[in-house]
């Protein structure tokens, strides 16, 4: 006899969790919280718990170090990725009529992009990792950001031999801001040997985010990634839209494309404000 019942669909999102949280840090208590959003008050609870003790953990590192009023010495890396097809498609039609969006066609391809930011509102210029076994000089962008770095990978993601050598150039670009602090997400790619004693030599201090909380406490997550998407896709569409859908969007062409929006997306105003959302800098208490 086959069920008969609709399968449950959570009240909730990432927004919303970030708003509860919010309302929480300024006194809302956890049980009242829960109910106004619907939520499960133990998940809510422990996201609240591990945010207060990453900000516990912020503030220390910062004191330790001596950089509570140094911003030029705090910094947070991460990846994202970005598409070659539109993922983000308005259109403008009568009412119950029918409206056809051009699309590009199976262009799958997905690049991973490593940003890096600082606390002060500087940003370095971006790391693509294109997929393949070999770069090929063709891939670069004719209108990059000078300084721009490429690697490749065999499916497109960030491997650790890669994050060694990004992490290599991240050093020499950041010499004269010492002692540092270098914010990160758990990715394995992130904590190799190799990492940890290059960090230890340079007196770089690494401060990992706890899993499934960096929408919440990461700067890049918080206020440039979703920016950068946003302008990313405008110029996407406008691509497609010039091209009729007939020219797929290659390596050479995504470069020059984000390189054209990548300072609109990580703006000072941007980067700072990620900090200060997150409570990186200044440091929030508590």
């Amino acid at each position: 006899m086959p069920r008969d019942y609709k399968k449950k669909i959570k009240p909730w999102n990432e927004e919303t969790v970030r708003r509860a949280l919010e309302e929480i840090q300024h006194g809302a208590s956890v049980r009242s919280t829960a109910l106004k959003y619907c939520m499960s008050i133990s998940m809510l609870r422990n996201r609240a718990l591990t945010i207060g003790e990453e900000h516990t953990d912020k503030r220390r590192a910062q004191e330790r170090l001596g950089i509570s009023n140094r911003p030029e010495c705090i910094w947070n890396l991460d990846e994202t990725g970005f598409p070659h097809d539109p993922s983000k498609c308005k259109t403008i039609g009568s009412v119950g009529k029918k409206t056809i969006h051009v699309v590009c066609g199976a262009n799958r391809e997905n690049t991973t992009v490593l940003a890096m930011c600082c606390a002060d509102g500087t940003t370095l210029p971006p790391v693509v990792v294109f997929r393949g076994k070999h770069m090929q000089s063709t891939w670069k962008g004719t209108q990059d950001i000078p300084g721009t770095q490429y690697a490749v990978s065999e499916n497109g993601w960030m491997t650790t031999p890669i994050f060694e050598d990004i992490f290599k150039y991240f050093v020499d670009k950041t010499k004269d801001r010492r002692p540092l602090l270098l914010i990160l997400d758990g990715h394995i790619s992130h904590t190799s040997i190799a990492t940890v004693e290059l960090a230890k030599k340079e007196n770089i201090s690494i401060l990992k985010l706890p899993a499934h909380c960096t929408d919440v406490l990461q700067p890049l997550d918080v206020t440039c990634f979703a920016p950068l998407k946003n302008y990313y896709q405008y110029a996407l569409n406008d691509h497609v839209n010039k091209t009729g859908a007939r020219e797929p969007l290659r390596k050479c062409g995504f470069v020059n494309m984000l390189c054209s929006v990548w300072e609109k997306g990580l703006s000072p105003q941007n980067v700072t404000k990620g900090f200060e959302s997150t409570g990186i800098y200044p440091c929030k208490q508590g």
